[in-house]
């Protein structure tokens, strides 16, 4: 569901790897402090979840979360144009802006953007894979 451009994805927290299932993720003990940060962000604004990412330059095509329960909250920094959230067909500026969606029930994905564009997302993954 992402572009073949170079992108770098970074997910924290729970996470789930084909033929391995669900653990907790490499990036948790790669980069403490940047784990505990995102915990942090869960915990003040009231948003509990098992998983974060943090995306950079990463240009999403239409698709569903189908592991993710209930909603997510995505918010866009970095220095660029376009990059907006297009969900269920209506485009949605993400930039410093969260935003709550069902990732699992609503198809979505990004605009074309120019520059360096960074998306941080907060969800919860299911317990059992949907598959």
């Amino acid at each position: 569901n992402v572009s073949d451009e170079r992108c770098y994805s970074m997910p924290f927290g729970i996470v789930f790897r084909p033929c391995i299932g669900y653990r907790e993720g490499t990036s948790n003990a790669k980069y403490p402090k940047l784990y505990a940060l995102l915990r942090e962000l869960s915990l003040r604004i009231g948003f509990p979840c098992t998983s974060f990412t943090i995306n950079k330059n990463l240009l999403c095509k239409p698709h569903l979360d189908p592991r993710n329960v209930g909603d997510s909250i995505i918010f866009s920094l970095g220095k660029f144009t376009g990059g907006k959230l297009v969900i269920g067909g209506v485009e949605t500026d993400i930039f410093h802006r969260p935003v709550i969606f069902n990732g699992a029930k609503v198809v979505h994905s990004t605009t074309a953007f120019e520059g360096q564009r960074y998306s941080i997302i907060l969800y919860t993954l299911a317990k059992k894979s949907s598959r």
